[in-house]
């Protein structure tokens, strides 16, 4: 009644409302029929008005998905399960049909196509309720197995419930035509037990031809957000699967080769491949000549478009894990046609090497000063890339592939190679001045001015954080730190760590103090025999906590000096 007098509200007001709606609904589910009259009440709603339409279906899509939530006021689980168990049953089937046929009359008039964006959320949230019981980890985007009940089936098998989302997605614009995309990536992931064998291959067919008619128009494409579908299982046994996998690999191709398409939507396109290749690799690794050739052309593409562009600047918005998944689907497809794909792979790295040669050899003539440093950054950075590629690539059980292996890893060692003669040449105006000849004693000296400042500066603030960040970073990696744990500057820091004024200043308890024991802890444990000095590294706690124990009254815990002993060992062993 409040709603439908009150409309229209701002988007929190609605959450706010739907969540008591929600509240209300299951606390009085089995109590009364008029709480099971979901579909009804608001069938009749949302058709008294616009507005009212776009409010009953906001509150319909909170209400779907929070019936989906376990509830923090009915502490009796079981309750609450047999709740939305009964919901389940009796009312979800009929809200996502009513929102299908909602949408249906939307485009089929091209009008309010603002509530549109808002149905294609309650189908997604009606499309992945927790149907029994064991929802999935919300923080993957993997869409597992979606067990949608048997009564389903007619909607989902009815040709017209794909193409009335698939021609919604045509008639909206980006980034909304990417919540249609959503909601296909959900129906394709429905269990296979849910149709029959020719249901299956009809209901994957009219996907791929869907898909076909989107591709042929990529424009559609032109927001990164319509790239996150997922792979359509099965597709290679459909008979339109040769016109839908060469559309799928030109497109994939001219998406590389764009640079206003980021890596986080490539990924995608990525994991689609890798998936394609592994099931086909499975049944019939030599059989598809045609699937072998189209890995290839992808790998030259994206190969091709990564070398002949700045890693850093197309990696600045890449997460690790992102890119770990991309370095993990590309190996996939060189590995499908590993013989072929290795020709181009060893190609870039030849190229590269090239390059990077002639700027050390004009570093070396004196053509370039040795200060500018940005062009050699740039190459080192492909090189690196390449380097992590080749490491997820070799590994393979079988002598042709060995052979292989062994080409690869030659062409690695020469760039190590090349990089050697570049740290000499860095190395040289050092030895000069300061008989620095080599990494180890370049360490020694800057890791001497760590503990120089941490002895002559404790009370000056921005001096230890900025000297504490240096030694943070320098023992935050692999091989520095175990550089570092060879040097008498080293071992004289871990035996006197103890005995550096800036500890006892009250004001770096926090950050200084615990960046400055997190980075002895990598430093001490840098070494395979750390357990020899590893009481002799605690010994001075271990005093401080056996002097506290001849404290017997909680007054003499009380005393300030004694406080921030305290603090300072629990700080230290965090």
């Amino acid at each position: 009644m409040y709603l439908g007098t009150h409309c229209p509200f701002e988007q929190f007001v609605i959450n706010s409302i739907s969540k008591y709606f929600t509240l209300i609904t299951k606390l009085g589910w089995f109590d009364s029929d008029e709480f099971r009259e979901i579909v009804n009440d608001f069938s009749k709603f949302i058709e008294s008005s616009p507005v009212l339409r776009l409010s009953g279906f906001q509150v319909l899509a909170f209400f779907v998905t929070d019936m989906n939530l376990p509830s923090q006021i009915l502490k009796n689980i079981s309750r609450n399960r047999k709740t939305v168990v009964n919901f389940r049953d009796s009312q979800l089937h009929q809200i996502f049909r009513l929102s299908l046929s909602t949408l249906l009359n939307l485009i089929q008039g091209k009008n309010m196509l603002d509530i549109a964006e808002v149905i294609l959320d309650l189908i997604k949230a009606c499309l992945t309720f927790d149907f029994i019981g064991t929802n999935v980890d919300e923080s993957t985007e993997d869409i597992g197995s979606v067990q949608i009940p048997v009564a389903w089936r007619p909607t989902l098998s009815d040709p017209l419930t794909l193409r009335t989302i698939f021609h919604t997605f045509k008639l909206l614009n980006p980034p909304k035509s990417a919540k249609a995309f959503e909601c296909i990536s959900v129906l394709v992931a429905t269990r296979r037990t849910l149709f029959s064998e020719e249901e299956r291959a009809k209901f994957i067919k009219s996907i791929m031809q869907e898909l076909i008619k989107i591709l042929h128009s990529p424009q559609a494409f032109n927001d990164q957000s319509n790239y996150h579908v997922y792979q359509l299982s099965d597709i290679c046994k459909i008979d339109i699967y040769q016109e839908f996998i060469n559309i799928v690999t030109d497109f994939t191709i001219k998406s590389l080769q764009s640079l206003q398409t980021s890596l986080n939507s490539i990924q995608y396109l990525l994991v689609f491949w890798s998936k394609m290749v592994t099931t086909v690799g499975q049944s019939k690794p030599q059989e598809d000549e045609d699937l072998h050739e189209m890995t290839s052309q992808i790998i030259q593409a994206f190969l091709n478009a990564r070398i002949e562009n700045n890693i850093e600047e197309i990696e600045e918005n890449l997460d690790r894990d992102a890119n770990i998944t991309i370095l993990e689907n590309i190996s996939n497809l060189i590995r499908f046609s590993y013989k072929n794909n290795s020709i181009f792979l060893i190609k870039y790295i030849e190229m590269l090497a090239i390059d990077y040669r002639d700027i050390i050899d004009r570093i070396i003539s004196n053509s370039i000063p040795i200060q500018v440093q940005e062009s050699i950054k740039k190459i080192e950075d492909k090189f690196v890339w390449l380097i992590n590629v080749c490491a997820m690539v070799v590994g393979s059980s079988s002598d042709e592939d060995d052979i292989i292996d062994g080409e690869i890893c030659c062409k690695v060692m020469q760039l190590l190679n090349l990089n050697q003669m570049w740290m000499t040449q860095v190395f040289q105006p050092l030895s000069e001045m300061f008989s620095i000849n080599d990494q180890y004693l370049l360490m020694d000296y800057i890791f001497q001015k760590i503990i120089t400042n941490l002895k002559c500066w404790a009370r000056d603030k921005t001096i230890i954080s900025e000297t504490l960040d240096l030694f943070n970073d320098l023992t935050s990696g692999y091989s520095s730190v175990r550089i570092i744990r060879k040097l008498d500057t080293a071992k004289y820091i871990l035996a006197n760590h103890y005995n550096f004024q800036f500890l006892e200043i009250p004001e770096n308890f926090k950050k200084n103090r615990l960046t400055y024991y997190s980075s002895l802890s990598r430093l001490l444990f840098a070494d395979d025999t750390y357990e020899t000095e590893f009481n002799e590294f605690f010994k001075n706690h271990d005093i401080k906590l056996k002097e506290l124990e001849k404290l017997n009254d909680i007054e003499s815990f009380r005393q300030e000096n004694v406080r921030c002993i305290i603090e300072g060992i629990f700080r230290d062993l965090r």
